[in-house]
């Protein structure tokens, strides 16, 4: 009975350290996501900025977001015709 008992505290203690390592995995996810997005979001920005002082701008730059050289956005400006413009942004952290 003893034995019984000790194997089931086992079982369940195994399953909340599980659960608790599950959920610390998927919290850095979340955080790593949320970077990334304010990151190419800032990049778009940038290309906003750019096509307010040259509405025909097309083309390729790279940004320093956070001033050290560690967190960059690459950004895409094209031409789609009829004065449409498509921005790409892509997080580099």
């Amino acid at each position: 009975m003893a034995a019984l008992i000790t194997l089931l505290a086992s079982i369940i203690a195994y399953a909340q350290l599980s659960a608790v390592g599950t959920h610390e995995r998927q919290g850095q996810k979340i955080v790593e996501r949320t970077a990334a997005r304010y990151v190419a979001e800032a990049g778009v920005v940038a290309a906003q900025q750019r096509l307010w002082a040259n509405p025909a701008f097309t083309g390729s730059f790279s940004e320093d977001v956070d001033g050290d050289g560690t967190t960059d956005v690459a950004v895409t400006v094209t031409d789609l015709g009829s004065g449409q413009r498509e921005i790409r942004a892509k997080a580099v952290y």
